[in-house]
């Protein structure tokens, strides 16, 4: 979509200029003239761009930045849009360029699309008036909102948060209010940073839930949605012995939507033709899949074993270490998984201060995926943590989880510290257990 901004000013300026220049005085010595009041912004959405109305929007061009550039690179002149003087004088020469931006971009910001556009290199001519045209500003930000299915607005917590990164810097968290609202977030797009990150934070039917979900190709100009719903399986046991009731759990997928309203998943690790009521794109008239039947306790594809021998250790219940202590033998769980493991991830959560810093310093803080372990694969592979990373996790039925290695670094730290695991197999199968550490004097 293109908007073409001031028609009839475009046309009033252009006679303006014309009266200008019939009185126009050249100027002396070695000087030319450059006429701005015949120049015209266009702005260029080239993404379903949407603004709210207190948004910074498309049409007010008036407020647009406008500076002038020599060969150099050296400022000759900058004004408001709105407020430029007619025609400016400037040394002859050639390599000027007009630059047009609609503010000094910030890494993220709320309903603050980001616009930017510069003419072609052109010469301005000693004792001549010369012509700048139309400067076309495109949209340069990479734009996020965050959606909840009505079945997920049901029953999650009010004090439900997103936290969206991007460009190393950028950071802005949805709360409730901004989903409700549609409220949109604009990131900077840095060059060579490509990927962001979602994080979910807040309860389901009462139960905490976290979820951590990456995103990549990330491009200015794009607009992507984080769209968040549940689904519901088995109920599900946990260590403790209590039970998640209905099994519900958080649905993530990631969609961008295109200059024309098209909405296209783009997460590589989720599968829409999975969700019901998408259609087939080999036939759009036919209807998506049924909603498949949740397996029944009993049809568990994806088991959890014990994989050493170590009557210290228990897969469940709370593991005493005392503190110090080496001796505590091997930690080893067995992921069984018929289908084959797509994603392993893992979520340490330290119970102390010591313990944080010193997961923070391996940049473990987070939940990590062991088959897609990314920049973290140093430190979790066979030169650090020695855990089984991407080709000894993605494809195998059988996963030895060993975590013997932590133990040492662990004991040292007094506090009840926990590994949670989530299983995600080929046919997106989940489930995930929890391993409980406490650490005493």
């Amino acid at each position: 979509m293109k908007i073409n901004i001031y028609n009839i000013a475009l046309a009033a300026s252009m006679l303006t200029v014309a009266s200008c220049s019939e009185h126009w005085t050249p100027p002396v010595g070695s000087d030319g003239s450059l006429a701005l009041g015949s120049m015209v912004v266009d702005v260029k959405e080239n993404a379903n761009v949407i603004v709210s109305s207190g948004s910074r929007a498309a049409a007010d061009v008036n407020s647009f930045q406008v500076t002038i550039y020599d060969k150099t690179g050296a400022e000759a002149g900058s004004w408001v849009y709105g407020q430029m003087p007619e025609i400016v004088t400037l040394a002859a020469g050639d390599g000027y360029v007009v630059k047009v931006k609609s503010h000094d971009v910030e890494k993220a910001a709320w309903e603050m699309p980001y616009y930017y556009g510069e003419s072609k290199s052109f010469t301005v001519e000693k004792n001549k008036i010369t012509e700048v045209g139309t400067v076309t500003a495109e949209f340069k930000s990479v734009k996020v909102t965050v959606e909840f299915t009505d079945e997920l607005k049901a029953v999650v917590s009010d004090d439900v948060k997103v936290v969206i990164e991007a460009n190393d810097e950028g950071l802005i968290t949805f709360t409730k209010k901004e989903i409700e609202e549609g409220t949109a977030a604009y990131f900077e797009y840095v060059e060579g940073s490509t990927t962001m990150v979602a994080r979910f934070a807040g309860s389901i039917n009462g139960n905490a839930t976290e979820n951590k979900a990456p995103f990549t190709d990330v491009a200015p100009g794009q607009h992507r949605i984080v769209r968040y719903g549940v689904k519901v399986g088995p109920d599900v046991p946990k260590p403790d012995g209590s039970i998640t009731p209905g099994g519900i759990s958080l649905d993530t997928e990631i969609v961008e939507v295109d200059v024309n309203g098209n909405v296209t998943v783009v997460d590589p690790t989720l599968d829409p033709s999975d969700r019901p009521g998408h259609e087939d794109p080999e036939n759009p008239d036919q209807p998506g899949p049924d909603e498949p039947t949740p397996p029944t306790p009993g049809d568990d594809v994806i088991e959890f074993t014990k994989g050493a021998d170590n009557d210290n250790f228990n897969l469940e219940g709370v593991n005493t270490v005392k503190q110090g202590d080496d001796s505590f033998g091997e930690v080893v769980v067995n992921i069984n998984a018929e289908k084959g493991v797509k994603n392993l991830f893992v979520t340490i959560k330290p119970g102390d201060e010591g313990f944080s810093a010193a997961l923070a310093d391996l940049g473990l803080l987070d939940t990590f995926d062991l088959a897609n372990p990314g920049d973290l694969e140093a430190s979790l592979g066979p030169d650090g943590l020695n855990l089984p990373i991407k080709d000894a996790v993605a494809g195998k039925t059988v996963v030895p989880f060993d975590i013997s290695g932590f133990i040492p670094m662990l004991s040292a730290f007094v506090g009840e510290h926990s590994f949670e695991l989530r299983t995600v197999d080929s046919d997106n199968n989940e489930k995930s257990m929890t391993l409980v550490f406490k650490v005493v004097e």
